[in-house]
């Protein structure tokens, strides 16, 4: 039986069978942009959580998933 090491979630998440790295620190990407982005989103919807504050990132291309910063 061929076995493949393959993520379907990361697939259907990122597009990509790669596997992700593992240990290291994660580059900062707190940008002027993002910070801007969520300060206006907490403008419009003071009690927006942050998962959705992640999701509409994703959603008007601001980050991506693989710059997309962490719900804490």
């Amino acid at each position: 039986m061929n076995t493949l090491p393959i993520s379907i979630p990361r697939y259907y998440e990122t597009g990509s069978i790669r596997p992700r790295a593992i240990g290291g620190s994660k580059p900062r990407v707190a940008t002027a942009e993002v910070v801007s982005k969520i300060s206006s989103y907490k403008r419009e919807c003071p009690s927006i959580f942050a998962w959705e504050i992640r999701d509409r990132l994703l959603q008007e291309g601001v980050c991506t998933n693989d710059n997309i910063p962490s719900v804490s």
